[in-house]
């Protein structure tokens, strides 16, 4: 094992040396803090060529003064493996100092059993590299079989797969607007325009489930949903775990329901799970069950959602705070946490963490306003309009098949549902069902 002080007390001027390394080594690994310097910077786009070698990846620190735009030479130029660091700590007003990545690390594979190690001050910019700056590394000459060969090559694995996100030419507006100081986007989807709200058991299965149908029993309802194809989200409660889901959704099927039910070009023969929407703030997502045509009869028209992937992403909140939505969001369950001592842990660290795809946006969903109290509301509700309904029920197919009066028992139950439902009317957060519609839900039971 051979190690030295680079640059030393000669030239300081690295240029070469690096551009040697790149050009005759098997694989390249790396990550510094700052990249700025351009595709043409090497010789004979040496470095870029490097990284396009089998293993080989580079990873760099998100934050300024690292250019994103030099970096998408390198991406144009065919290099698949770039990888940016996603956490930061949280501006404040005594400093602008936001930046957690400060490893510069390079291991140079040369061949199958030799490698080079740089580990030392020397960022990835003009100034360093050419030698105006007063930096200082360390070089290694190493075998492949050096336990500093294999800490250092699982310690850049560890970088790029705990901290870093990979670099995406088409997100390079993101990228340069999570470097300014507070990343904000004012024209970022806060409120979605289409949200559909359902409560129910098994809400974290819906993926699966594929589809889910939606009865409306009136226009008003039925027309947020008239256009096909068109993106909604799915917001669920499970009454049970009082569990939040949000689903990414696209509307499949939609149209009227009327007595030439048997002229629709739709499957209605496939058990799948299904909501009355139009009775109030939220419905309540039925157990899989085939709809026939007597449960078709309660409704007016119908809407098949298609339940893409869940969000992992979102939060719930009552009221929106303005129009303007941070790139950069806390996150309490990250890497840079997790790596500290016991001691350390329970300090106030405060990490902020990028977010920018699709599946990774911060989500917000607005709600009525007491929404966690209403959770337990809502769920005595459904029980116990469950239980009035099946009682309602099972007191008439007493009666149908049996010669004896009940008129009594059959007077007593009607007044208790009725009460209830008087109650449930003054509640303008809850379902507001009538008691015919009671009677034409009774349908179900006899499916």
């Amino acid at each position: 094992m051979d190690i030295e002080l680079i640059p030393g007390l000669n030239n300081p001027n690295l240029k070469l040396k690096l551009e040697e390394l790149f050009i005759n080594c098997k694989s390249f690994r790396g990550c510094v803090a700052f990249w700025t310097i351009k595709l043409d910077f090497f010789s004979f786009n040496a470095f870029a060529k490097a990284l396009k070698k089998p293993n080989s990846f580079f990873c760099a620190d998100i934050q300024l003064p690292t250019n994103i735009k030099n970096i998408l030479e390198y991406s144009r130029f065919g290099v698949d493996e770039i990888y940016l660091h996603r956490f930061r700590q949280p501006p404040s007003e005594y400093t602008s100092n936001t930046n957690l990545l400060h490893s510069k690390i390079l291991l140079f594979q040369l061949n199958d059993t030799d490698a080079e190690i740089w580990i030392g001050s020397h960022n990835f910019t003009g100034y360093a590299i050419e030698g105006l700056n007063l930096e200082a590394s360390i070089s290694i000459k190493c075998k492949t079989s050096d336990k500093i060969y294999q800490e250092v090559s699982e310690y850049l694995e560890y970088i790029k797969r705990d901290f870093c996100f990979k670099f995406d030419p088409y997100e390079v507006d993101k990228y340069e607007k999570l470097q300014t100081r507070h990343a904000e986007k004012t024209d970022y989807e806060i409120e979605l325009k289409k949200v559909v709200s359902l409560v129910g058991s098994n809400m974290n299965t819906l993926v699966k489930e594929e589809v889910v149908q939606l009865l409306s029993l009136n226009h008003n309802e039925f027309s947020k949903f008239k256009t096909i194809n068109e993106e909604i989200y799915l917001h669920t409660l499970d009454i049970d775990t009082q569990e939040d889901f949000l689903y990414k959704c696209r509307i499949e099927q939609s149209g009227k329901l009327d007595k030439a039910v048997d002229k629709l070009e739709l499957d209605f023969t496939k058990p799948r799970r299904f909501a009355y929407i139009g009775l109030g703030t939220l419905s309540l997502l039925k157990k899989e069950t085939k709809i026939d045509k007597k449960i078709l009869a309660v409704a007016k028209y119908f809407v098949n959602i298609r339940v893409i992937y869940k969000i992992e992403k979102f939060q719930i909140f009552e009221k929106p705070e303005g129009d303007e939505f941070s790139f950069w969001q806390l996150e309490t369950l990250n890497p840079y946490i997790k790596r500290l001592d016991n001691y350390n842990k329970h300090r106030e660290y405060k990490i902020q963490e990028a977010i920018l795809n699709d599946d990774m946006k911060m989500i917000k969903v607005q709600l009525i306003s007491d929404w966690w109290h209403f959770k337990v509301q809502l769920n005595n509700f459904y029980k116990n309009i469950d239980l009035l309904i099946k009682g309602e029920y099972k007191i008439l197919k007493d009666f149908e098949q049996s010669d004896s009066n009940k008129p009594l028992e059959h007077d007593y139950y009607d007044s208790e549902l009725k009460s209830f439902l008087e109650k449930t009317k003054k509640d303008e957060n809850l379902p507001h069902y009538s008691k015919s519609l009671i009677e034409k839900i009774i349908i179900e039971l006899e499916n």
